[in-house]
């Protein structure tokens, strides 16, 4: 059974090696013109921006008149955020003075494989001294589903939906705009709404057992996808990929290195010259397996053959 499972398994590992993970693919642009004003102070952001690294758009007419619209985004293997804010300070007669114009945010999520996770939803609206000379109108659709705030009648929403991933593009819009102004007092209006996307997670990895000189890590993709990393090797040198199936802690004779699992599959590569080497390993979906690596690199010098092995690394994957 464990070499039924080993030889394919290493074989992908390997062939791999030069290929990035594909991963979760998330973008988020400005669909329509994003736009904030104080009294006469506009400032805008054409559509079809990019939004990934975060904008910031501040209107301000004096001390007592500002609008402010900031977003940011981050994203990686097990959580991608979005979040957006909205807030303005206002002080004038009858008509709103300060104000978030009316746009649309898109927020896309796609995979190369399904990929199942769950989207929070999170949305509030906050004023002070207003009176009712601020408002507000704000939805979050997610294909047939809709969120609302509309102050003052509805000014928070947190929402769980359960999601597929695939290859068409999940598609999340968010749009809003904010309004107000006061006749004495300076009045302020604040605006968030905050979308995460949190997969579920197929494979977990963990480390074990005393590294020998090197280092063996990596990092769990959701899509079935799991990249390794060697450390501290020996500078252009040859070693050895171990795959086995059962824990072990057996010491190499006449060295302090510690072998720490059972060999089922070896496999041969080259670090480069930093010691470094870099692996790929798509785990087929539908298997379930758990199983160890262990990476050891080799060295010449003054004819003695010299010795560097990683920790472990346990990788379970459920089907």
């Amino acid at each position: 059974m464990m070499k039924q499972i080993s030889y394919p398994l290493c074989a992908m590992l390997f062939l791999a090696a030069s290929i990035q993970a594909q991963g979760i693919r998330a973008r988020v642009v400005a669909e329509t013109t994003l736009r904030v004003q104080a009294k006469n102070i506009v400032k805008t952001l054409p559509a079809k921006t990019d939004l990934s690294k975060g904008v910031q758009l501040h209107a301000k007419a004096d001390r007592s008149n500002e609008a402010t619209l900031v977003t940011t985004f981050s994203h990686s293997p097990n959580k991608t955020v979005f979040t957006l804010v909205e807030s303005g300070a206002g002080q004038g007669w009858f008509q709103p003075n300060v104000r978030t114009g009316r746009h649309t945010i898109l927020f896309t999520l796609s995979s190369p494989i399904p990929v199942q996770g769950t989207l929070r939803i999170q949305m509030a609206w906050v004023k002070t001294t207003f009176g009712h000379r601020a408002g507000g109108s704000d939805k979050v659709q997610v294909g047939a589903h809709s969120y609302l705030v509309r102050p003052p009648l509805a000014t928070k929403v947190d929402q769980s939906l359960p999601v597929t991933l695939g290859t068409s593009p999940l598609e999340i819009r968010s749009t809003s705009e904010q309004w107000g102004s006061n006749n004495i007092l300076t009045g302020t209006f604040r605006y968030e709404c905050k979308l995460t996307f949190t997969p579920k997670m197929p494979c977990s990895l963990i480390t074990y057992g005393k590294s020998c000189g090197s280092t063996l890590g990596g990092t769990v993709f959701p899509t079935r996808e799991i990249q390794l990393a060697l450390a501290g090797g020996f500078p252009k040198a040859a070693g050895l990929l171990v795959l086995g199936f059962e824990r072990q802690s057996f010491t190499i004779p006449k060295t302090p290195c510690i072998l720490l699992t059972k060999i089922a599959y070896l496999g041969a590569f080259l670090t480069d010259s930093q010691g470094t080497a870099h692996w790929l390993l798509p785990i087929p979906p539908g298997l379930a397996l758990t199983f160890q690596l262990q990476a050891a690199t080799f060295a010449r010098s003054g004819g003695q053959l010299l010795l560097k092995m990683t920790n472990g690394v346990e990788i379970h994957c459920t089907p």
